[in-house]
């Protein structure tokens, strides 16, 4: 159960679109920025969900930040070793920056607990007091769940961890961020940092074994608040402290920037004149393409997407993202659109891959089952994508720095790794899919026959 739950939840308006009774011009005008369309497009333009505005940073938050103080992770600070608290110093500074107004970077520790830290001192400070990783033991081993469902959705929270989590844990991790970070709305981001150890490494595969250590070893920042507020802290990080390969956003606006869809240089329109101005919508913009239908028996369009993903965003596996077709149709007698079916492969939509990896869309429709014999009205195509939990690429570190411990492997266990870490990335990712679907894009098309 998470504690104050922010029950306001986004939604899409959809408006019920008239009659489309005038005649379309061969040249429409789309204002692509401001989504202004005028003559008999309003009808179409209304019936297209209302785009989320682009929202800004937080102008003031307060920051929380929660270190991991079980005995795994007392080797970052002794014998010698610093690196680990200079990070943190770097973190605290970052995070000054991005909003100068916070006076004070709230610190507590955690086990099992979360155990608030001594007033007044920040962490980088109170990691070197003598007994901040002498844990009871029944309270020594990491549970970020606590955490979670105590969480400020108002705030941005830092969890400081090396991850060394039993995979058998994770259920009640992944539900806690289902519940408590992705229902409503919040991002997370993951740093990944090696520094300096010099210690022993506990809990290393399903015997519970231990290894000294006294190399780099990996720790992490999970850091929790709304994507534009993750984003500015991440824009302080890099490239000062950590390089921008090493930070990772998930959330529901996985495309923050529009997708921007144009025609590719093989177009060809079968049987169709297209507008100039053809711009598809992704989560923040909201336009669309009209197309004037002869009398052929099959039409079709290539377009070519922009796939670039917004920075620290994983990158997609567009091969494996298969277009939703709805299709509308807009009544002559007007009121609201129906959404109808038609006989297989009348309409038919398929992601295309090019040999330098550039992403495309194949569109195929049949005009005489778009627009049978009464064509005194119009048809609208959506083209849906949207994220699956198979859809997005690891980021590199994640691969580098993974390790999957076998039995009896203690001994030769690699401390350089963190056991599991792509396991608990990829069941993040699945946990915000289960939760949001994240959108990453939609065409609207419109079909108009010819008079």
């Amino acid at each position: 159960m998470c504690r104050n739950p922010l029950v306001a939840r986004r939604a899409f308006r959809i408006v019920s679109a008239g009659l489309f009774a005038a005649y379309i011009p061969f040249a429409i005008r789309v204002a692509a920025a401001t989504n202004q369309v005028s003559g008999p497009l309003n009808s179409f333009r209304d019936s297209i969900p209302r785009a989320r505005a682009v929202a800004s940073p937080s102008s003031e938050i307060t920051i929380r930040e929660f270190v991991d103080a079980t005995s795994s992770m007392r080797g970052f600070v002794e014998h010698g070793a610093t690196g680990f608290t200079q990070q943190l110093r770097e973190m605290e500074q970052a995070g000054r920056l991005a909003w100068p107004s916070v006076r004070n970077i709230e610190c507590s520790k955690f086990g099992t607990e979360i155990i608030p830290g001594p007033a007044g001192m920040t962490c980088y400070s109170a990691v070197t007091q003598k007994g901040f990783f002498s844990l009871q033991k029944s309270q020594d081993y990491t549970r970020i769940d606590p955490i979670l469902r105590n969480l400020d959705p108002n705030a941005l929270t830092v969890i400081v961890t090396d991850l060394f989590e039993d995979d058998a844990d994770f259920g009640p991790v992944f539900q806690s961020f289902k519940d408590c970070v992705f229902k409503r709305k919040l991002a997370v981001g993951i740093v990944g940092m090696k520094v300096g150890f010099n210690g022993t490494i506990y809990d290393i595969g399903t015997e519970k074994g231990v290894r000294q250590w006294s190399h780099d070893r990996p720790f992490y920042a999970l850091v929790i608040g709304r994507v534009e507020d993750v984003q500015s802290y991440f824009a302080e990080l890099t490239p000062r402290v950590v390089p921008a390969n090493q930070l990772l956003i998930l959330s529901d606006t996985l495309l923050v920037r529009p997708v921007s869809w144009d025609t590719s240089g093989k177009s060809r329109f079968v049987g169709a004149t297209v507008d100039s101005n053809f711009i598809s919508v992704a989560r923040d913009s909201s336009s669309f393409a009209v197309l004037r239908l002869q009398t052929y028996d099959k039409c079709e369009l290539d377009l070519k997407l922009d796939t670039k993903p917004n920075p620290f965003q994983p990158s997609l596996k567009w091969a494996q993202v298969q277009p939703e077709l709805i299709v509308k149709r807009f009544p002559k007698s007007g009121g609201s659109p129906e959404t109808v079916s038609f006989p297989e492969n009348s309409v038919a939509a398929k992601i295309l891959i090019g040999k330098g990896g550039d992403v495309g869309l194949h569109l195929v429709w049949v005009p005489k089952v778009i627009n049978p014999v009464e064509r005194t009205f119009a048809e609208q195509i959506t083209l849906q994508f949207r994220a699956e939990d198979v859809d997005f690429s690891m980021f590199q570190f994640v691969h580098e720095w993974d390790a999957i411990p076998i039995a009896g492997s203690a001994a030769t266990f690699d401390g350089g790794k963190t056991q599991y870490l792509s396991e608990f990335i990829a069941g993040l990712w699945k946990s915000l899919v289960q939760v949001e679907r994240p959108d990453l894009g939609a065409i609207y098309v419109y079909f108009q026959s010819k008079r």
